[in-house]
């Protein structure tokens, strides 16, 4: 028999910039697997780019040899339609047209659902769900021993986790299978498959183990099938690492991803996570790679997950996700084994290692009010996470959330919308392919109102902007010396947005393009992205932004003056009316100079963020503003009301020094900017994609105080501590 040819395609849109700009480690993975445990001539190839694919499709019609006896798509809800395209278009354009297989988690999991699912894309052959591996393995043998795909029986009872519509327009399935053993699985990187994708422009990306041992409802891996969690070896984990460093650190500085991709649901909950970690520390004393680690830490085991952000030095982020703290919602969502406590808990101890701490709330979740959801987030920002990523709920296929049954219980009302930087159009010889791909989003339930939604949106942006990325937090440290409400000053913000009218604006405009970006039809939608010349402003940036991060980019780059203004009037104001509360008589004055002085070293930390260079800006300060800038806690001080913050200022402009202080960026901070201005590009697209790719405080400008008398520094420690504490 003739050599099989084997197209595997983890496509992503290319347009405006690359949409999922990861390395396509889980195709590779699966050619990788098949390439060891085959015995006969077979090319398999793995593509990610549509432009690759096209090449490939034109190269056909002069070397018709080169045919694919299969071509695989994997199928998420960020690439489905763009796989869909090229499938139908491949599948039409070819007399004898390749298998087509798709795979992936954006599946239903309700038969009935399912049938729907592939009479809705009749140019799909086979569906393979859950792993890939095996299957694939399996239905190349199946193939290369001469059986007839259309012997259902047969090739059903021989590959494992199949799905078909029969030519009598039946769904048909065979057994869901899991590997026993993914210890050894040969790496795609070691034996070359993925080098191409290694120039710089992908985040490289490794798992080290799969399954999730928890049962969420919105999450694909909620399912029982994924509760045993399957580990990797160790040792091939350091390899493949070390062979990804080895890579990066060949390219040239302004090149190199300085980032890396762990898919593991809960890392850092294991020991062998622990060995890891310490591998990827030993790589960064020696190189500084990588800088940011993107990953899902572990919802539980708190200690252990402090250990693993220890060593790995501000790279990782402690992510204690919630999702809500209501006990009914939980419960709804069958999340009661995942400890609250303890995810509060791990926000608390990750400043006391200076590690950036997530969460992540859910809005219109089953059960969900705007009180629930509010109530929510006020616990968890004055809990202290640096970050608190502030979503709505997405109806998934795969996920028991998404089921006909939950939809009717739970009353959902829902809108669609193209996802970000999830659309384009591509001509294939004659004929313009153009899509989108498209989220089905919860906007109200028996709960929550359509306003309710807007509303908590609306504050979602006032933590984004004012709270997350620790932008004022020399502000937000004041505040809790004083024991005073962060949420609180928060909602003082947006309760202030008339005295602002730039303010006012900001917020009335994302709300503007909030309403815009939803569709009550997901066939208009649909209608409407299938034109070129709609596409267009897509990809001009004119719709189909992450509005979050949009607007965050704008208040950083265009607005920081106007968030330095806001912050500073604002917070004054709050301490003030917390004074009268207090009883306190005296004058605010120190304090307001304090106030000033934090938000002037916050603002200056940010000037031309994505714009860096060395060169110093010096700044003089009243204070030692030291205490209020220390990203641990023992390093802060505690008032127990605002006459002690008074008597304590009072004593320290006595000492008379001068306080300056130097700001610049780092040539590491220079080099690692440079690589996402290379992906991305600096405008206010390009800097949107790269907030969602950082750490926003990694490229703070550094600091250095000059002047900054030894003097002033034991006096401070030698103020009676019945300033602070009585």
């Amino acid at each position: 028999m003739k050599k099989q040819i084997v197209w595997l395609c983890d496509l992503t849109y290319t347009q405006q910039s690359i949409s999922n700009d990861t390395i396509p480690y889980a195709i590779g993975g699966i050619a990788s697997y098949v390439k060891a445990n085959v015995n006969f001539e077979l090319s398999i190839e793995v593509i990610k780019y549509p432009e690759q694919l096209i090449k490939k499709i034109d190269i056909l019609e002069s070397s018709p040899e080169e045919k694919p006896d299969f071509i695989g798509f994997s199928n998420y809800i960020w690439n489905i339609n763009l796989s869909c395209i090229f499938a139908n278009y491949i599948k039409k354009s070819f007399k004898e047209p390749p298998v087509v297989v798709f795979g992936g988690p954006n599946f239903p999991i309700d038969s009935h659902e399912q049938k729907n699912f592939l009479k809705q894309f009749p140019f799909i052959d086979i569906y393979i769900a859950k792993e890939g591996e095996l299957p694939w393995l399996e239905l190349i043998k199946y193939r290369q021993a001469g059986k007839h795909l259309n012997d259902y029986n047969e090739l059903l009872d021989s590959v494992p986790n199949l799905a078909l519509i029969s030519k009598d327009n039946q769904l048909m399935t065979s057994k869901i299978e899991r590997m026993n053993d993914i210890r050894d699985l040969v790496s795609p990187y070691k034996v070359g498959l993925l080098d191409e994708y290694l120039d710089g422009r992908l985040m490289p990306t490794i798992q080290t183990n799969r399954g999730c041992p928890f049962t969420c409802t919105f999450c694909t891996e909620g399912q029982q099938i994924w509760s045993r969690v399957a580990k990797k070896n160790v040792a091939n984990v350091i390899e493949e690492i070390e062979y990804l460093h080895d890579k990066m650190m060949s390219l040239d500085a302004e090149k190199r991803r300085y980032d890396l991709l762990i898919t593991d649901s809960n890392f850092g909950m294991f020991p062998e996570d622990i060995e890891i970690c310490k591998y990827i520390s030993s790589l960064q004393e020696k190189t500084g790679w990588p800088n940011y680690i993107n990953v899902a830490t572990g919802k539980n085991n708190k200690e252990r997950v402090l250990e693993a952000a220890t060593l790995l030095n501000g790279a990782l982020s402690l992510y204690g996700s919630v999702q809500s703290l209501d006990e009914d919602i939980l419960a709804n969502i069958k999340r009661r084994n995942i400890s609250v406590d303890a995810i509060i808990a791990l926000a608390q101890s990750s400043s006391k290692i200076g590690a950036n701490s997530l969460t992540e709330l859910i809005l219109a979740l089953p059960g969900d009010s705007k009180k629930t959801h509010l109530t929510s987030l006020k616990t968890l920002v004055d809990a202290g996470f640096n970050f608190i990523s502030l979503y709505q709920l997405l109806l998934l296929p795969g996920t028991e959330m998404s089921t006909a049954e939950s939809i009717k219980k739970y009353e959902f009302k829902t809108k669609y919308r193209v996802l970000p930087r999830a659309f384009g159009y591509y001509k294939v010889k004659d004929k313009v392919l153009s899509t989108a791909d498209i989220d089905e989003v919860v906007v109200s339930t028996k709960d929550l109102s359509f306003q309710d939604y807007v509303h908590c949106r609306e504050i979602a942006l006032i933590v984004n902007v004012f709270y997350n990325d620790s932008v004022f937090y020399g502000v937000k440290n004041l505040l809790c010396s004083l024991n005073l409400s962060i949420y609180d000053w928060l909602e003082e913000i947006h309760s202030s947005k008339n005295d602002f009218p730039l303010l006012d604006k900001f917020l009335n405009d994302y709300i503007s393009e909030t309403n815009q970006e939803l569709w009550d039809s997901k066939e208009d939608l649909y209608e409407y992205v299938s034109r070129p010349e709609n596409i267009d402003k897509f990809i001009s940036g004119e719709s189909g932004s992450n509005l979050l991060y949009k607007y965050k980019a704008r208040s950083v780059v265009s607005c920081l003056d106007v968030l330095y203004d806001v912050t500073c009037k604002v917070t004054k104001r709050y301490i003030s009316d917390s004074a009268k509360k207090q009883c306190f008589t005296g004058s605010l004055d120190l304090i307001n100079d304090l106030i000033t002085n934090l938000c002037t070293h916050n603002r200056l930390r940010m000037v031309d963020l994505f714009y860096p260079s060395q060169k110093k800006i010096t700044q003089s300060y009243k204070f030692n503003i030291s205490p209020w800038i220390d990203d641990k806690k023992e390093g802060q001080l505690s008032f127990k009301s605002i006459d002690c913050l008074y008597s304590y200022l009072s004593k320290e402009i006595t000492e008379k020094h001068k306080i300056e202080a130097n700001y610049f960026h780092t040539e590491k901070q220079i080099q690692s900017l440079a690589s996402y201005k290379n992906a991305f590009g600096d405008s206010e697209l390009g800097v949107t994609r790269t907030l969602s790719r950082i750490f926003l405080k990694q490229a703070f400008k550094n600091y250095t105080f000059t002047n900054s008398s030894t003097k002033s520094s034991k006096y401070r420690q030698k103020i009676d501590k019945r300033l602070m504490q009585s």
